[in-house]
C-alpha cells in the first residue's frame, strides 16, 4: 500500500475521492495543480490501496520560521483525509517522520485530539479577530433562531469604510500604505520587532501569494513609514470577506496601522458589509485592533508543535509572536473565483 506525491495525472482520482468526501478545495484542478505540484516543498501524499484505488490524502508543506534568530522548519498539514480505518495512523506518521518540526495550525477537533493524545506542544494566546461577524445560519437552526440573526446582522454590520475613525489622525501623517503588483527585495524587514514569525523569502511570498491566480486573488500592500519602508500586507481579496493572509514589518504597530490601512483599501469601493479575517497574538497589536473594530473569538486558535528529532524549547506565551492567517491552505478552505465589482 504505497504513499506516493501527487502528479497532475493523478487528479481525476483526487476528485472523485474529494467528492465522496465532501472535501470541496480537492475538486479545484487550478488550486490543486498549482499548490501541490510545482513546488518541490509543498506536496499532496496520495495512500493507495492495493488495487490502485485511493483511500486516504495527507498535504505537507515546509515552511521556514524564525524563533529569536533560529531557523525552524516545520512541515505543516492539510487535507488530511481517510475513508478507510487504520490507514490515518500510516500518514500521520508519514507527516511527523518526514518533517524535522511538525505544526498544527488551526485544524479539526479530530486533528486536536490526535495531536493532544500524542503530546505535543500547544502554544496559547493566538485569536482569530473578525471584523463584521456575519452570524451564519445552519440547517438545524429554528425559524426564530434565524430571524434574530437576520437582524442583529443587519443593525450591527456596516461598511469596512465606516471604521476608518478607529485610526488616529496622527497615525496618518506617518504611516500610508501602496498597492504594489510584484514583489521586491526591499519589501522584506530588514530587522523583525518579533520572537516568532513565518521567515519566508521573496520567491517563496511571489509563488504562496502569486499575484493573479484563478481561485483567489491575492493584493499586496507596501507599507511606508514618513518615506521608508517598514513592510508589506498580503490581502486575500473575496466578494464576501477580505483576510489578512500574510505579513511582515520592522515595527508592530506600524504593520497593525498598515494591515487596517490595506483593508479600507481593498474595501474602499464597498456599498455593502464585509467580513475581514486575521489572527494575531501580538499584545500591541491585539488592542490596535479592538480599538478598529474587531473582536476576538473567545477560545484561542490552535497552534500546536512536535518534533521526533529534537525538544520544543520556546515558551508557550505567543504574547510576543507575528501570526497571520493564510499559512499552509488554512485561508483557502472555501475558495472561489473572485467577482469584479463594479
Amino acid at each position: 500500500m504505497p504513499i506516493l506525491p501527487y502528479s497532475p495525472e493523478d487528479f481525476d482520482a483526487v476528485r472523485a475521492f474529494a467528492s465522496r468526501r465532501r472535501v470541496s478545495i480537492l475538486t479545484h484542478r487550478e488550486f490543486v495543480d498549482y499548490y501541490y505540484s510545482t513546488r518541490s516543498f509543498c506536496k499532496l501524499y496520495l495512500y493507495l490501496e492495493d488495487k490502485g484505488n485511493l483511500v486516504g490524502t495527507i498535504g505537507i508543506e515546509l515552511l521556514n520560521f524564525q524563533y529569536r534568530g533560529m531557523e525552524i522548519v516545520a512541515g505543516v498539514a492539510s487535507n488530511f483525509h481517510v475513508a478507510v480505518p487504520g490507514i490515518g495512523g500510516y500518514l500521520y506518521f508519514h507527516w511527523v517522520k518526514t518533517c524535522p518540526f511538525s505544526l498544527e495550525f488551526g485544524g479539526s477537533e479530530d486533528a486536536h485530539k490526535i495531536v493532544s493524545q500524542q503530546r505535543w506542544t500547544c502554544f496559547n494566546g493566538i485569536k482569530k479577530f473578525i471584523l463584521n461577524y456575519d452570524y451564519p445560519v445552519y440547517p438545524n437552526n429554528r425559524w426564530w433562531s434565524r430571524a434574530a440573526k437576520w437582524a442583529v446582522r443587519n443593525a450591527t454590520r456596516k461598511a469596512i469604510s465606516k471604521f476608518a475613525s478607529g485610526i488616529p489622525r496622527e497615525v496618518l501623517t506617518r504611516i500610508s500604505v501602496r498597492e504594489e503588483h510584484e514583489y521586491q527585495k526591499d519589501l522584506l524587514p530588514r530587522q523583525s520587532p518579533f520572537d516568532f514569525r513565518l521567515a519566508p523569502s521573496i520567491e517563496y511570498l511571489a509563488w504562496r501569494y502569486k499575484l493573479g491566480l484563478s481561485f483567489v486573488r491575492y493584493r499586496l500592500f507596501r507599507v511606508f513609514s514618513n518615506s521608508s519602508t517598514l513592510g508589506y500586507v498580503i490581502l486575500s481579496d473575496f466578494p464576501d470577506r477580505i483576510v489578512v493572509a500574510q505579513s511582515d514589518g520592522d515595527d508592530p504597530s506600524g504593520l497593525a496601522y498598515g494591515t487596517l490601512l490595506s483593508i479600507l483599501e481593498v474595501a474602499r469601493d464597498d456599498r455593502k458589509p464585509r467580513k475581514v479575517l486575521l489572527l494575531s497574538s501580538h499584545r500591541q497589536m491585539q488592542t490596535l485592533y479592538e480599538h478598529f473594530g474587531f473582536r476576538p473569538e473567545q477560545t484561542d486558535f490552535f497552534f500546536a508543535l512536535s518534533s521526533l528529532r529534537q525538544r520544543i524549547e520556546i515558551p508557550l506565551s505567543t504574547s510576543s509572536w507575528l501570526i497571520n492567517y493564510d499559512w499552509c491552505d488554512q485561508g483557502l478552505f472555501d475558495i472561489v473565483v473572485p467577482k469584479s465589482r463594479t
